[in-house]
């Protein structure tokens, strides 16, 4: 017996990505916003080695690490809703775009670029909406 399928199962991974990317960044700033004293305090009580370095690698981590990178090129998002797609090989930026400025959504990029099936998905806040509780994935482009 095979489960059902629906023409929605593929976003299935995009929104678990999205999903993922947001908790990482938001553990991230809470760890950055209140100091990595007391998170390196912790890591010393649970035994982590060179807990002063994790202290500030970790948060570090979380918050930028949410970047997608797909053939040549490497895709971030800042919180003001610029998308940058910086080649690998030379780091030089490629090009960007301003979600806030070029598409109805409201500017702010709150979970990490994904790039799935040659498309770069991001999630943003909801388009023509006054709840910015509510987020929505916008679609950028295609390979």
């Amino acid at each position: 017996m095979t489960p059902p399928t629906s023409k929605y199962s593929a976003w299935a991974p995009v929104f678990l990505r999205v999903v993922m990317g947001y908790g990482f960044m938001i553990h991230g700033w809470a760890k950055l916003s209140r100091g990595p004293a007391g998170f390196e305090k912790l890591l010393t009580q649970l035994g982590i080695p060179f807990p002063h370095f994790s202290s500030w690698l970790v948060p570090l981590t979380e918050f930028f690490g949410g970047v997608a990178i797909a053939g040549e090129s490497v895709y971030a998002a800042d919180l003001n809703g610029v998308i940058h797609a910086i080649g690998l090989a030379d780091g030089k930026l490629q090009w960007k775009l301003d979600v806030g400025k070029q598409t109805k959504a409201l500017g702010n990029i709150y979970a990490s670029p994904v790039v799935d099936g040659g498309r770069l998905y991001i999630g943003t806040c909801n388009i023509d909406s006054q709840d910015a509780r509510k987020t929505v994935m916008i679609c950028v482009g295609e390979k």
